[in-house]
C-alpha cells in the first residue's frame, strides 16, 4: 500500500476539523457554551480529546472556528455572484441566503441558540466587528449603486430582515411562511 498523497492528507485533516466543529456546534447549542467540555465534544465527535487539541487550542478557539466556518459560507455566497449588476448581486445573495436557511435548519437553530448565550457573545464580539463592518460596507455599496438615500442604513435593515426570517423559520418550523417572506423581500427590493 502506497502512502497517501499530500492532498489526500489535507482532505482527511479538513474532514476531521469539520467533524470536530460540527460536534462542538451541536454540544454548544444543546448544553450551552459554559456547560460543554472538550471531553463532551470529543465524545460527540467520536474522537480523542488529543485530536481536538491538535486542531484547536481551546474551547474558545473552537467557537471561533465555528463562526469562521459560517463566515466562509457567507463568503461563498458573495463569491458566487455571476454578475456585476448590483440588483442581480442582491437577488443572488437573497436567493442563496434563503437556500442556506432552508437547507441548514439544524445548523441555524444551533447558531441562534449560541447567539443568545452571554458568555459566547463576549467571546466573539471582537472577532465579528471587522467582519460585520466589511459586509455592511459591501452591501452599502450595492444599495448606493441602486440609488438608496442612506445605503448603510439600508444594508443594516436588509440584514435585520434576513436575521428575523432565519430566526422565525427555525423557531416556527413548518408553520412559518418562508416562501411568502422570500416573495415579500424580492418585491420590496423590486428584484
Amino acid at each position: 500500500m502506497s502512502p497517501r498523497s499530500k492532498e489526500a492528507n489535507e482532505k482527511i485533516q479538513e474532514q476531521s476539523r469539520q467533524q470536530i466543529l460540527m460536534a462542538a456546534l451541536k454540544c454548544f447549542g444543546e448544553l450551552g457554551y459554559a456547560n460543554t467540555s472538550i471531553s463532551r465534544i470529543a465524545q460527540e465527535a467520536s474522537i480523542s480529546k488529543g485530536l481536538i487539541y491538535h486542531y484547536f487550542n481551546s474551547k474558545e478557539d473552537l467557537l471561533k472556528g465555528i463562526f469562521q466556518f459560517l463566515l466562509e459560507r457567507g463568503d461563498e455566497i458573495i463569491g458566487n455572484w455571476s454578475s456585476s449588476d448590483p440588483k442581480e448581486q442582491l437577488k443572488q445573495t437573497i436567493d442563496q441566503s434563503f437556500g442556506f436557511i432552508k437547507s441548514n435548519k439544524g445548523l441555524m437553530r444551533f447558531m441562534l441558540s449560541l447567539a443568545i448565550q452571554p458568555e459566547i457573545a463576549q467571546n466573539i464580539q471582537s472577532f465579528f466587528e471587522k467582519e460585520k463592518k466589511q459586509r455592511i460596507a459591501l452591501f452599502a455599496n450595492i444599495f448606493k449603486e441602486l440609488g438608496y438615500e442612506d445605503p448603510e442604513e439600508e444594508a443594516y435593515y436588509a440584514g435585520a430582515i434576513m436575521d428575523g426570517i432565519a430566526l422565525s423559520y427555525v423557531s416556527l418550523d413548518h408553520n412559518y411562511p418562508i416562501d411568502k417572506m422570500y416573495q415579500k423581500i424580492i418585491k420590496k427590493y423590486n428584484l
